[in-house]
């Protein structure tokens, strides 16, 4: 934080250094919150005003900016203390290295958080969205999700977690699928489970199930509203539509062009479209 001792200096004898002790003696406990740490330091104010008014009335204005800098440090250096956030933005696809070794290929519109310092003695992390991994062996690693999480020691696996569905496909390696039951998967298997149900292994198309790294997204009788959700975030687009919710959808799409992208899609379901900026209007 820095201070412009000039100024202070002009506002009465002794104002800069009564706010620095002030400052220098202020001390956020991990236990407090934000509100509790300003309230506290508010009171110290009021108490440093009893005994020199004049001078904390020409300071006051001043001391309030530089502890609302103070507070907002110390809160990003203990209570976000080592913790990292990824995002990936909508039409992208990015990859990370996490601390050990780890690689994490994040799809688009989706987050990924974990603490790095504490990575070494707890290998865990928190998704939103999809994400492929690549996990180093080692210590245990936690995927957690809103609706379960996933367990594995060193393997290969994708994540699905949005809107209420977690899909999970182990491609390599033992994988654990924790939610309210647990399950196991093996190479080539899959487990689904929605918000309040069971985890339950459903049968997959191996060869398609992690093509969306190569910008590739198949379905099979998928409700058209997931694909429309996907063509979205792959193109950071709104698509607009009505009475689509009968409508299901089996083939592919790629992120190569918008236009081939809908043509591929609306084509064949004899829907037509209408492009205005990046808002595109559905129509039977």
């Amino acid at each position: 934080m820095s201070v412009n001792n000039e100024k202070y200096n002009k506002t009465g004898s002794n104002s800069y250094d009564e706010l620095k002790n002030l400052l220098v003696n202020l001390r956020v406990p991990l236990t407090k919150t934000k509100e509790q740490a300003w309230i506290d330091f508010e009171c110290r104010l009021k108490t440093k005003g009893k005994t020199a008014k004049t001078r904390s009335l020409n300071y006051l204005p001043y001391a309030i900016a530089a502890g609302i800098a103070f507070l907002i440090s110390i809160y990003t250096l203990f209570y976000n203390n080592g913790e990292t956030e990824i995002w990936c933005k909508p039409g992208k696809i990015v990859t990370i290295t996490l601390p050990d070794g780890s690689e994490a290929v994040l799809n688009a519109a989706s987050t990924l958080n974990y603490n790095k310092r504490n990575w070494n003695k707890n290998r865990c992390l928190h998704l939103e969205g999809e994400a492929f991994f690549h996990v180093k062996k080692g210590s245990r690693f936690e995927v957690v999700t809103s609706m379960g999480k996933i367990v594995v020691l060193g393997t290969a696996f994708n994540v699905f977690a949005r809107d209420n569905k977690l899909e999970v496909y182990c491609e390599t390696g033992k994988v654990a699928v924790e939610s309210k039951n647990k399950v196991f998967l093996g190479p080539g298997m899959k487990a689904q489970t929605s918000k309040n149900s069971n985890v339950r292994v459903v049968e997959t198309d191996q060869k398609h199930e992690c093509t969306w790294q190569q910008g590739e997204f198949w379905f099979n009788n998928a409700p058209l509203a997931d694909v429309i959700a996907e063509m979205e975030r792959q193109f950071d687009v709104i698509i607009k539509y009505n009475d689509l919710n009968n409508r299901f959808y089996t083939g592919y799409f790629n992120r190569r062009s918008l236009k081939e992208a809908l043509n591929i899609v609306f084509d064949p379901m004899q829907l037509k479209y209408k492009i205005e900026n990046k808002t595109i209007q559905i129509t039977n």
